[in-house]
């Protein structure tokens, strides 16, 4: 059915582009804006470019937001029938017919002359597509990097397009050796960069609100000296392009690669909000950009549990945030670091590389047992390597050092070393590791290219907000990091005696976890960043407690906000409101604990759902499949020990 469909959208595509291309220019474009205002009135994706809209002007009354909402759709119906027109775009004279002028070359010229290639960055922003081609018909080689569409024959197509438009075609996930040669080669690499980037961005304020944004651009300036260069097209009254080409963003790396990182995308990012402000109906507003939540605000949400908000205020977690750390100073409760635990980590620069980490956590009963296993090996000259474990405080904010670990103990090659204790404040240079009391120092040495075996291990107790939910956050090699590329790791929490179906999915990082009987697995590939993982857990109680009393409960919130309330669920949660969807429609509830809490149905006689309800349903049901998608065994997980 799936593969019938992909053929579907191919064909309709097809046929659409038939008539796009025989048309003339204008009456293309009418027929493109006609498709959109279609789209707008079938509902697709309505109700997200709403709220987007709403959410980043809040100075707009309903009317503003409900005409850009109207113009975006018509400018989104237009790209439409550019791209299907891509193809027919080789010949100079159709170009000229498309584009009336381009502005800022010379940023190009300028940065292609420095011989390190060019980071041509633009964004989902009107025929995005086409900047890489106004960039190539003016004599420069541009790849462009693009993700692989998930139906074939579109994927095909889009590529033969570019193909026509003068472009080469790096596909993401291809080696990034590949996107090397290139900028080496002195080429233009074109990418956008502005959809959310899940966990494996940087939180980044867009349009007023963090986001996770893609690290690519800035780590690639950062490596190989090349410039990022963005640029723009904007469709004027007539129907043509103006493409504008900003000026190169340089930087000069400090030697703090994160920070770094971030400073470089902060500001490319700031370029594409100034543009966004200025042509909204431009970017792609059906994207649901804010849609990771920055694991603060996440923590927020699960201290205002115990007495949570009106659900039309979960959009705006950051005063919450601020109440919580607060409450927090004041209760002297635990906070997210009173469960903290991570791996080794240099503290100097270092020529040893870490091959392989191989993590188990183990629960007995309210206490972690953290049993770490490193494989690493020395470069090419004889040293010893300072290697720390930072040991967080329960209360970061107390002015108090309150040590979490215990029975800290690291063996290498058999011999076990002792520890120096150092305070955390020596290590100012380990960027977002704030609350450390203290240093675990170690120095292991090394001769020239040999091979150590490191086991460490330690203990430390679950913390728990003051909403009940307990949370264990794990550090996969923070602050600087080992000399190559991160090594391959495997890393397996065993719950003990707690139900898989009581972990809150939305904060198990990275995505890529499976659930094997009583345990939560990582594998992450030697090419993966590396990131935190992080557990929680959520004492089952009645889901309803979240509403108002007599309230529609989730039926009542917007779909960013279903969303938000979606990913800070649990299955066992996820479950139970499909037996309340159940019950409100007449039918009786399937899990017989559920039944307890539910009742009777309403009514005596079933009905059929309605159209909020069926929504929700699929949602659930969607959530509940891709947790179940988790149990399935990942292979070479955790090395026998």
């Amino acid at each position: 059915m799936k593969r019938l469909g992909q053929a579907l959208v191919a064909l309709a595509l097809g046929a659409f582009g038939l008539v796009a291309r025989a048309l003339p220019y204008g009456a293309a474009l009418a027929c493109g804006r006609a498709a959109g205002r279609a789209a707008l009135a079938f509902g697709i994706r309505r109700a997200v470019v709403l709220e987007n809209l709403a959410r980043a002007y809040p100075e707009w009354n309903e009317g503003q937001v409900r005409d850009t909402t109207r113009r975006t759709y018509e400018i989104w119906g237009q790209v439409l029938v550019d791209l299907l027109r891509a193809p027919d775009l080789g010949a100079a004279g159709a170009r000229q017919a498309v584009f009336a002028s381009i502005e800022g070359m010379e940023s190009v010229e300028g940065a292609a002359a420095d011989g390190r290639g060019v980071i041509l960055l633009s964004a989902h922003f009107g025929v995005f597509e086409l900047i890489g081609a106004a960039v190539a018909a003016r004599g420069h080689a541009v790849d462009f990097l693009v993700q692989p569409q998930s139906n074939p024959w579109v994927d095909r197509w889009l590529e033969r397009a570019r193909q026509r438009l003068g472009v080469g075609v790096i596909r993401r996930g291809a080696e990034t050796r590949e996107v090397l040669r290139a900028l080496h080669a002195n080429r233009c690499v074109a990418l956008a960069a502005d959809q959310d980037a899940r966990g494996r961005g940087v939180f980044v304020e867009f349009l007023g609100r963090p986001a996770s944004t893609p690290i690519g651009p800035a780590a690639l300036s950062l490596r190989t000296g090349a410039p990022i260069v963005m640029g723009f097209v904007v469709r004027g009254a007539d129907g043509r392009h103006q493409a504008y080409i900003e000026p190169p963003i340089r930087t000069q790396p400090t030697g703090d690669r994160d920070q770094d990182v971030l400073d470089l995308t902060r500001r490319h990012v700031g370029v594409l909000e100034r543009w966004v402000r200025q042509y909204p109906e431009h970017w792609y507003w059906f994207h649901r950009r804010w849609k990771t939540v920055p694991p603060a605000l996440v923590l927020a949400a699960a201290l205002t549990l115990a007495a949570p908000p009106s659900p039309r205020h979960a959009g705006a977690p950051s005063a919450a945030w601020s109440e919580a750390c607060a409450d927090t100073a004041r209760a002297d409760e635990p906070t997210m670091f009173g469960g903290a635990g991570t791996s080794l980590l240099p503290l100097s620069e270092t020529r040893v590389a870490r091959v392989l980490e191989d993590v188990l956590l183990v629960r007995h009963g309210d206490v972690w047992t953290i049993d770490v296993s490193d494989l690493w090996f020395g470069g090419g000259a004889p040293e010893a390597v300072r290697v720390g474990l930072p040991d967080f405080e329960s209360v970061p904010d107390s002015g108090a050092s309150k040590p979490t670990l215990e029975a800290v103990r690291l063996v290498v090659d058999g011999a076990e070393l002792g520890p120096a204790l150092e305070p955390g404040p020596a290590h100012p240079n380990l960027p977002g590791l704030g609350g450390i009391g203290r240093f675990y120092v170690w120095q292991v040495p090394f001769a020239p290219e040999e091979w150590k075996l490191g086991r460490l291990t330690y203990r430390l107790h679950a913390s728990r907000t003051q909403g009940g939910e307990e949370l264990l956050f794990y550090y996969l090699n923070p602050g600087t990091p080992w000399r190559g590329a991160s090594g391959r790791v495997n890393a397996r929490f065993e719950l003990g005696s707690e139900a898989t179906e009581d972990l809150v999915p939305g904060w198990l990082r990275p995505s890529s976890f499976a659930i094997q009987g009583s345990a939560v697995v990582w594998k992450l590939a030697t090419e993966e960043p590396e990131e935190d993982l992080v557990l929680a857990l959520r004492a089952f109680r009645d889901p309803r407690s979240g509403f108002a009393p007599g309230s529609d409960g989730p039926l009542a919130l917007s779909p960013l906000e279903r969303d938000e309330w979606l990913g800070r669920g649990t299955p066992r949660e996820w479950r139970f409101w499909k037996d309340a969807l159940r019950v409100r429609r007449g039918e009786a509830a399937r899990d017989s604990s559920f039944a307890a809490l539910l009742g009777p149905p309403k009514s005596r006689k079933s009905r059929r759902a309605t159209k909020a309800e069926s929504a929700l349903d699929q949602l659930l049901d969607r959530r509940l499949a891709e947790w179940e998608s988790h149990r399935a065994s990942l292979a070479d997980t955790t090395r026998a020990r």
